[in-house]
């Protein structure tokens, strides 16, 4: 008997797609007043944070829209329509602030991206979200 090797990709495209969008977004945000409206600049920190958020993300959750915010944190979306949202915001020290809407649902909290950990109540509220 020979021992039989199998190469599982793990490639997801979605997220090829969005650390692309985020890599144009980073050389577009790095400098303060990128906005024309004196927005911070989003620090190199915050990217690499950002570029880790990416990649950790469980297979349940797709790729979500990527976004600077003015005040030079990165947000990821998850725009399912129909008042069904997840906005999570990731600054640099690793806070990630959230908004999360169901239909008639909505909370606004802070969680934690440490140790490349995508936390647990995000997918839960993703999951939720797709019901």
């Amino acid at each position: 008997m020979g021992i039989h090797a199998y190469v599982v990709s793990l490639s997801r495209p979605d997220i090829d797609e969005a650390r692309r969008v985020l890599d144009e977004l980073f050389e577009e945000t790095k400098e303060t007043g990128w906005n024309g409206y004196g927005s911070a600049a989003v620090h190199p920190l915050t990217y690499a944070l950002a570029v880790r958020f990416l990649e950790s993300l469980p297979l349940s959750m797709p790729a979500p829209e990527v976004n600077a915010d003015p005040d030079g944190e990165i947000s990821f979306d998850w725009d399912l329509g129909r008042d069904r949202l997840l906005a999570v915001s990731l600054g640099i020290s690793g806070r990630l602030s959230f908004i999360y809407q169901n239909r008639a649902v909505r909370m606004r909290d802070t969680l934690w991206f440490l140790d490349q950990q995508i936390p647990e109540e995000l997918v839960g509220l993703y999951g939720n979200l797709k019901r």
